[in-house]
């Protein structure tokens, strides 16, 4: 049998009884975590997206009956190989439990093949993926939400999914990380002082991101602004970024878009000149969810979208319009490009949206991935596009996607908020001695 080669794979806990050495001999779901050993005693471990006893049973038996044959006497260092028999055996499937078996195995196949090799897992995977790290490993900008709002669970007026912090303006992760640390300390003063301490309670999500019963888009950013001053922050140091969720309060059956705000009595009108020349008119605040209320079409919010970028220091928009709506995103995209700032949309509108120059940044979810080799699949089209590339991380529970950011270099991360630790990315920073660079301090290279 080859070296490091998977002699059984186990949808439950396994002992083995092979001799010592580094072939794999059982991937076991063990509560929400797949887990991978080999005979040498190393354990390997990958978190499962989701929860419930039937999800992870799904997961399990999927493990065991489906993947399991297809696996056995491959050699664990071949992460392409281990991966294009991991889609074979499932056949494509993409149901949530079919993809979490399979990007579970992945993932700690690929630890074990790091393990195997003597390298770091960040090294390995730059290796597999073909990248040449060299004299400079680059550690990635994270982008924190700082205010959440109703698409991300919140019960407040805040239209967007968040408002968040970007500190791309240090030269170290680890001074980004402080900076981060004291902005949320500064917010949770701001939020405390504006709406009472009761407000500092109101959170969303496993991040715990703040959740204040904001009525816009530019009060979410006021605070913001406010706790990164408080701080000592300068604009440069740590701009922020709006992740609108558009499809959110996207009306199909009117191809237009309603912020659903707070009551528009006390609104001032914003007024603002289109391409055509046409004076428009809006409330920043409109009514109440009605699909019979005023609505705003994708011209009116691309200018509301480019007054924020002109009052704060915004520097990205994501999702900032239903992905139906590819004029808008082609406009919007052009219209805030030659100002820097970038426009992400997620994964898997990357092809239309590629073609239309209608973004210039994808969001990286390894949940829309089955295996390792896609999400690098993914990673390398952005590249051919000369796109940037930010990944989505899960939090403290699975680091796999930190070592993921810096072995490809793809210089973004986005947090699931502030609750988040670093711990591993502060790791890797130290692992790299002189070769680290900070993304953010690329900016001007």
């Amino acid at each position: 049998m080859a070296p490091h080669a998977l002699q059984r794979a186990l949808g439950r806990a396994a002992l083995s009884t092979a001799p010592a050495g580094s072939e794999i001999v059982s991937v076991a779901v063990l509560g929400t975590s797949v887990s991978l050993a080999t005979q040498g005693g190393g354990s390997y471990s990958a978190m499962l997206r989701g929860a419930g006893e039937h999800y992870t049973a799904s997961v399990q038996r999927h493990v065991e009956q489906v993947l399991a044959p297809a696996l056995v006497g491959m050699r664990v260092d071949d992460q392409a190989a281990v991966d294009a028999a991991l889609a074979a055996a499932s056949g494509g499937g993409a149901n949530r439990a079919e993809l979490a078996a399979r990007l579970g195995v992945s993932t700690a196949a690929c630890r074990a093949g790091a393990d195997t090799r003597g390298l770091r897992l960040w090294e390995h995977i730059a290796d597999t993926a073909g990248v040449a790290v060299g004299s400079r490993v680059v550690l990635p900008v994270p982008c924190v939400p700082a205010i959440a709002g109703r698409p991300a669970g919140a019960t407040n007026k805040l239209p967007v999914r968040s408002a968040m912090f970007v500190p791309s303006g240090l030269d170290s992760f680890s001074d980004a990380a402080a900076a981060l640390s004291l902005a949320q300390a500064q917010l949770e003063a701001v939020v405390a002082s504006e709406y009472g301490e009761a407000a500092q309670t109101l959170r969303v999500g496993a991040g715990g991101v703040l959740a204040p019963p904001v009525q816009s888009i530019a009060e979410a950013l006021d605070l913001c602004q406010a706790a990164t001053r408080k701080a000592g922050l300068q604009a440069e140091q740590m701009p922020f970024a709006v992740d609108a969720a558009a499809s959110h309060f996207f009306v199909g059956e009117q191809n237009a878009y309603n912020l659903d705000l707070a009551s528009a009595e006390d609104a001032e009108p914003l007024e603002a000149q289109e391409d055509r020349g046409m004076l428009m008119s809006w409330y920043l605040r409109a009514r109440e969810w009605d699909l019979n209320a005023e609505v705003m079409r994708g011209e009116e919010l691309l200018i509301v979208y480019k007054q924020l970028a002109d009052k704060y220091p915004i520097v990205s928009f994501e999702e900032p319009f239903d992905a139906s709506d590819l004029e808008m995103w082609s406009k919007f995209s052009n219209a805030v490009g030659t100002l820097g700032v970038q426009v992400i949309t997620p994964a898997q509108e990357f092809g239309k949206f590629a073609e239309w120059g209608a973004a210039s940044t994808l969001l990286i979810d390894l949940a829309d991935s089955g295996t390792v080799t896609d999400v690098l699949d993914v990673w390398r089209s952005t590249q051919a596009e000369t796109w940037g590339a930010m990944f989505l991380s899960e939090g403290a529970a699975d680091t796999f996607v930190d070592d993921l950011v810096v072995g490809v270099g793809a210089g973004m991360i986005k947090s699931v908020g502030p609750r988040q630790s670093f711990s591993r990315l502060l790791q890797i920073e130290d692992e790299c001695g002189d070769r680290k660079v900070f993304a953010g301090a690329l900016r001007d290279a």
